[in-house]
């Protein structure tokens, strides 16, 4: 998959829209799985970044660092400050710390920040391990929506040559410091702030909708159907809703809530037929299924047995 920044400068526009994707991640996050560009107006300039080391190899990725990404970041959005009067911020999981900060440093230039799976508390399930070892040995399903996520939102080519994953340990040593150092500021938040975290993510714990609470000027939501990647339609529509109401409100300017746009749609089942009844080569439940709805697939401990049975096989067959 092409990952590539997607920058449109409007000459005399007043306000820009900054979209900063995740770790690992690209800008198509914001095109394919969870779209939002197609909503900005016309009138106004955006800029999708596309982090350094990201989009290239595995390679590429252990040679860049956090140091890299906020300089990159910093000075995208101080020259987007000279020519233009605001800068809104879209971010979604690292990207919200940046944005948290650059608003804290910049409130004057901020009219409001729309953050989507803030990555306070992170939380690490067996899903998560399950779903990067079969996108590093090709297992993922584009049929499967969750694993077409992950499919699409993964923004570097990956390898089977497991020990060049330890070069990556740096960078995400350096994330968990970012993130700190990112709560330490959330007192000095002034700019109005919508967060939406979704009660099923595989990275990140649900308490975090707690801590971001604490601020005081952030409103915070649940995306009730959604993981960290995967984002079902029904919570797409709220959030479209929501920021395209906000970019309206800022601008003055009308936006395309009705337009059609391209993302993850799948068929609406119930949520035990989306989570429950997933199989796999190995012809286990999803995992981490049982860990979401104990009712529909037994009991925890089985479906985390399941998980880690169907991990095991994966790196015996490869």
């Amino acid at each position: 998959m092409l990952h590539e920044e997607y920058i449109r400068i409007v000459p005399g526009a007043k306000t820009a829209v900054l979209f900063i994707h995740g770790i690992v991640g690209t800008p198509n996050h914001f095109r394919d799985l969870i779209p939002l560009i197609d909503l900005v107006p016309e009138d106004c300039s955006i800029y999708n970044v596309l982090l350094d080391g990201h989009g290239k190899t595995v390679d590429d990725f252990a040679k860049t660092s956090m140091k890299k990404w906020r300089k990159q970041v910093w000075s995208i959005f101080e020259d987007l400050s000279k020519t233009h009067e605001q800068v809104v911020l879209v971010a979604h999981s690292m990207g919200t710390l940046f944005s948290l900060r650059l608003a804290t440093e910049h409130p004057d230039k901020v009219p409001f920040l729309f953050l989507i799976a803030v990555p306070l508390r992170p939380g690490i399930r067996l899903m998560t391990i399950r779903n990067l070892l079969c996108l590093v040995f090709g297992r993922l399903r584009e049929d499967i929506p969750l694993e077409a996520a992950t499919m699409k939102v993964c923004g570097l080519q990956t390898t089977r040559k497991l020990w060049k994953y330890i070069l990556w340990i740096p960078r995400f040593l350096e994330l968990f410091a970012e993130i700190y150092r990112t709560e330490k500021i959330l007192g000095e938040l002034s700019v109005p702030c919508t967060a939406y975290q979704s009660q099923r993510d595989e990275l990140v714990a649900n308490c975090t909708r707690k801590v971001l609470e604490k601020s005081g000027v952030m409103t915070v939501h649940n995306l009730w159907q959604s993981t960290h990647f995967y984002y079902h339609p029904d919570d797409q529509t709220i959030v479209r809703s929501d920021f395209e109401r906000q970019i309206v409100k800022t601008t003055g300017l009308a936006g395309g809530l009705h337009r059609p746009y391209k993302g993850l749609i799948q068929p609406r089942l119930k949520t035990h037929e989306r989570f429950a009844n997933r199989k796999f080569v190995t012809g286990c439940p999803l995992p981490g299924a049982a860990l979401y709805l104990p009712l529909a697939t037994g009991s925890p401990v089985n479906g985390s047995l399941n998980s880690l049975r169907h991990i095991w096989s994966l790196a015996m067959s490869s």
